[in-house]
């Protein structure tokens, strides 16, 4: 029975390799939910997971014609996840580093930024800007 799974799984990839969509939504109802779930499982986030998910089914379309060349499928379809799943979360460690230095930086001439605007009006509209990006990154 799992030779035959395994070779289903080849034909599967095989047919996807000359772009038939069909095949695409097969493989796609087959591990939607466990790229999902491994997804969720390394972020801890469902907006991640499902940002990952969406991504991992983007890259396998997009690479369809090497899907034939794939001995390992779910190895190696596990390995993509958990590189998506890193380089989300590097890159959200990035962002929120920057916006942390953004809001701990003071600007010296608020007139550059704002022609007009006093040093007291600009530095109150900097900490409620602050507040705010720090209430949408949290």
């Amino acid at each position: 029975m799992e030779h035959k799974a395994l070779y289903d799984e080849k034909k599967l990839l095989e047919n996807m390799a000359i772009g038939n969509e069909t095949a695409f939504r097969h493989l796609y109802k087959l591990h939607h939910q466990r790229i999902y779930s491994f997804a969720r499982f390394l972020t801890h986030s469902e907006v991640l997971a499902e940002e990952v998910t969406q991504e991992i089914f983007i890259k396998i379309w997009e690479h369809r014609a090497e899907l034939s060349e794939i001995r390992q499928f779910d190895a190696w379809l596990k390995t993509i996840v958990r590189n998506q799943c890193y380089t989300y979360l590097n890159r959200l460690a990035k962002e929120r580093m920057i916006l942390r230095e953004l809001n701990n930086t003071k600007v010296s001439n608020p007139e550059i930024f704002n022609p007009g605007m006093s040093r007291q009006n600009f530095s109150n509209q900097e900490f409620k800007s602050s507040e705010d990006t720090e209430e949408r990154v949290i």
